[in-house]
């Protein structure tokens, strides 16, 4: 159950086709945590997509996304939607730079033949545009009537819309017909009879309005959480200790103060009028009582830091009201902390909390976008902070997207989480699925170094222990236990297929050499194609292994689960046929393993298969 969105016609993306960006692998409450990182080289249009994305969260497009690279009408309206796709049905929403939104969701009723009733709607038409010919113009409101008869009665929103287009189109036909000869009559019979297609802009209004109802209702029934997700874009801004305090009198002018007071609901002018009585009566405690009124607030604020970042620890916040000027205080397990002095990635979420999050309330399934966070941060904050980001999308449900050229926001073990974008000619395309390269170039890495325009080894120590292996649904199962045996030493990197042809083999094992100099290890399965490159390279510095070497049972990685874990992870299907789908696999990595631990024969499998490795 993947949730994307689809972009048509936004700038300089999806003019051609539409193009598809995937936010999640899966909307099941407890495994839909994910961050996604968005790459691509200068000016390849990372930010065009982050822009499609708020433009749905706000449900407009501006004049500013239309296309400028192509005026012909049928490429000036851009559409946006956002998508859930499984095996059940799919919910869409889309909106479109002229206004129109269209809803589908799963049908709730089972519809005779959906085609016959678009065949009967196009005949309909037939019919008035035959009628118009012979000047039966007078003929239209019966044909009117049954298109409402017809369109009300739970057609399908892409019947309707196509009727409705088509109907539009004839109009204009006999529009312009009236025009070009002068029979003005026509026109205003038309208008009057037709009224401008409000009978199937009313249909099709009511219809929308139902479905989106019900895409609500079904969303909230299946996944326990809303369609439409808030999208926050992050705006980083450095908080200091130094802002932490202000002078009654110029509470006004501290953005921090002025926030965090109207995220408690307490206005600021409640709080100067009280230090202004306290100067006329020099009753401290007037200050007293407001500090303890607002201190009961902050405790709200200071419990759902905790809940979002820091379960294990214990964060307090205090505002201390002095004589002439006003404190925030930290606490940690009653331990005074100045904010200056603390770790890179605990100012880094504490910038995150009171920039963007203290004040709204962050549900599961939103999305925050960050657009080259931490550009400041040194390469161990970079990597602390990537792993932070990861464990809070996952520990609440949201999806975090980043857009970023800096390395060490990548982690090696979760390629899966990347999303490329690149430029063909004047027009921007997204890649998905990173693996996306052509066998005469099995360089997984290949894109991403040159959107980061980094060499390999930013990426992958060249002192590391790196085995190839055959796709992305390897490459997350190796990882999966490279963690669970905490095999630190080892690097996985995924092959798109190894490809049938000798020559083809020969070019892939030449290539592979190129990347890792110093003993490359290329895993494959102990088919045909396993031996095949494996007897090719008997003589090379490429040392290929079969998972048969390891063990005869060993034919695919699949094989290394259990019968009953399998089925468990959704590793076979319900006629005992092999999954192999990326994202299936990726969800694996991440939530399953975790929250359902793997059998002992399997365990025994994948450490055999790692001590094999391990002797290499």
């Amino acid at each position: 159950m993947k949730r994307v969105l689809e972009i048509e016609k936004f700038r300089n993306i999806g003019l051609e086709n539409k193009e598809t960006f995937v936010l999640n692998n899966s909307m099941k409450k407890g495994e839909m945590g994910n961050l996604v990182i968005l790459i691509g080289e200068n000016n390849s249009g990372k930010s065009n997509v982050l822009d499609a994305l708020l433009a749905f969260g706000s449900g407009k497009i501006a004049e500013r996304d239309f296309t400028e690279l192509n005026y012909d009408e049928k490429y000036q309206n851009p559409k946006i939607s956002l998508t859930t796709k499984g095996d059940d049905g799919i919910y869409k929403y889309k909106i479109t730079g002229k206004g129109l939104e269209f809803v589908e969701c799963p049908e709730k009723d089972a519809y005779n033949a959906p085609e016959a009733i678009r065949l009967q709607c196009l005949k309909l038409i037939d019919t008035m545009r035959t009628n118009f010919n012979s000047g039966n113009i007078h003929t239209w409101d019966n044909s009117l009537f049954e298109f409402e008869k017809i369109l009300s009665n739970n057609t399908t929103v892409d019947i309707i819309t196509q009727t409705f287009n088509s109907l539009t189109a004839l109009t204009k036909e006999i529009f312009d017909y009236s025009r070009r000869y002068g029979h003005s009559y026509i026109k205003e019979n038309i208008t009057n009879t037709c009224r401008n297609n409000i009978i199937i802009e009313s249909v099709l209004n009511q219809r929308q309005e139902y479905d989106l109802s019900r895409l609500d209702e079904d969303y909230k029934n299946r996944f326990g959480i809303k369609f439409f997700p808030s999208i926050y874009k992050y705006q980083e801004k450095s908080i200091t200790t130094a802002m932490l305090s202000t002078s009654y009198n110029q509470l006004g002018q501290s953005e921090f103060f002025n926030e965090l007071l109207a995220s408690i609901d307490v206005k600021s002018d409640l709080v100067i009028n009280t230090y202004n009585s306290f100067i006329k009566t020099k009753n401290k405690g007037i200050l007293i009582k407001l500090e303890n009124e607002l201190n009961k607030k902050l405790n709200l604020v200071a419990k759902r830091f905790n809940d979002l970042f820091f379960k294990d620890s214990s964060y307090t916040f205090k505002f201390d009201l002095e004589s002439e000027k006003m404190y925030f205080a930290i606490f940690k397990d009653e331990q005074s902390l100045n904010l200056d002095r603390q770790s890179t990635g605990f100012k880094w979420f504490f910038n995150l909390y009171f920039n963007l999050l203290y004040g709204k309330k962050i549900m599961a399934g939103d999305i925050i976008i960050m657009d080259e966070p931490a550009t400041n941060l040194h390469v161990l904050g970079q990597t602390e902070l990537r792993k932070e980001l990861k464990q809070f999308a996952i520990k609440n449900d949201i999806t975090i997207v980043i857009a970023t050229h800096s390395p060490f926001l990548i982690d090696l073990d979760y390629l899966d989480e990347l999303r490329f974008v690149f430029v063909d000619g004047n027009i921007s395309k997204i890649v998905n699925d990173f693996t996306a390269v052509d066998l005469d170039n099995p360089d997984t890495l290949r894109p991403v170094k040159k959107a980061l325009t980094v060499s390999n080894h930013i990426l992958c120590s060249p002192d590391s222990k790196v085995v190839f292996v055959e796709g992305i649904t390897d490459y997350n199962y190796m990882v999966t236990f490279k963690k669970l045996f905490k095999c630190d030493d080892i690097v996985f990197l995924p092959v798109n297929g190894i490809g049938t042809e000798k020559s083809k083999q020969l070019q892939i094992s030449k290539r592979l050499i190129e990347i890792k100099k110093r003993e490359p290890i290329l895993m494959v399965d102990g088919d045909g194609a396993g031996k095949a490159i494996k007897k090719l390279n008997n003589d090379s510095a490429l040392t290929v292994i079969s998972l048969s070497d390891v063990d005869e049972q060993f034919k695919t990685i699949e094989t290394l689960f259990s019968k009953d874990d399998s089925k468990k992870y959704g590793i076979v299907d319900e006629n005992g046929e092999y999954v192999k789908h990326s994202s299936s696999s990726s969800i694996f990595k991440t939530f399953d393993i975790v929250n359902n631990a793997p059998s002992k024969q399997t365990e025994k499998n994948f450490k055999k298969l790692f001590d094999y490795l391990s002797s290499l």
